[in-house]
């Protein structure tokens, strides 16, 4: 028996100049004790790690202005590989339904899970220190994943990650003193737009 791969690939990776610095004080509002204050506990988020998954809208990563450019970058990618890889009419609309951003510190990780409210998930690592944990794919079905195990991924700052957001995920523990900078896109795919232009982030 030989496999037949049917499949195009799940998971991509490009890079991206975020030049974090530039952006360091808007992360530190976001972080902010006040602004952490109108969140809920968020179970995901072990040890020292927090995120701002439920900030307000005007909050959010993919609204900033600073953003601006890698949303038209990003939106330019996205739109090649679903219309020329997955099939779609180039008129898609791309909507980011929700943005956040996620810090980890020493004794910080993000627990196994997915974004199944999404179609997909895009991972910018904005600041990744030496140490500061890898990021952990798992196969669809933990419970029996028919002998596929977890996937350890080796990430880098400017790194943009995608992939389907029913896949599992997670992060190692960081063992850095410095902040691991994250920022997140749920996108879902508008398959009914007749819009002329070529797909958009919200």
């Amino acid at each position: 028996m030989r496999p037949l791969h049917i499949m195009p690939p799940l998971v991509w990776v490009d890079q991206y100049p975020f030049k974090y610095e530039s952006m360091k004080s808007y992360y530190d509002d976001l972080f902010s004790e006040e602004n952490l204050e109108e969140k809920p506990h968020q179970p995901l988020m072990v040890g020292d790690a927090i995120t701002s998954y439920l900030s307000n809208n005007n909050k959010q990563p993919s609204r900033q202005e600073h953003n601006k450019e890698y949303n038209q970058w990003l939106n330019d990618n996205l739109t090649n590989i679903f219309s020329n890889i997955y099939g779609y009419n180039p008129s898609i609309k791309l909507i980011v339904t929700n943005s956040w951003s996620n810090r980890l510190r020493r004794s910080g990780k993000t627990a196994v899970h997915h974004h199944k409210t999404a179609d997909w998930v895009v991972n910018a690592y904005l600041k990744v220190p030496e140490n500061s944990g890898k990021l952990i794919l798992y196969p669809p079905n933990i419970d029996n994943n028919f002998g596929f195990e977890p996937r350890t991924i080796d990430i880098k700052t400017d790194d943009v990650l995608l992939f389907p957001a029913w896949m599992y995920h997670g992060t190692e523990v960081s063992e850095s003193d410095d902040d691991r900078i994250t920022m997140s896109y749920n996108i879902k795919i508008d398959i009914t737009s007749t819009d002329p232009h070529t797909g958009y982030l919200i």
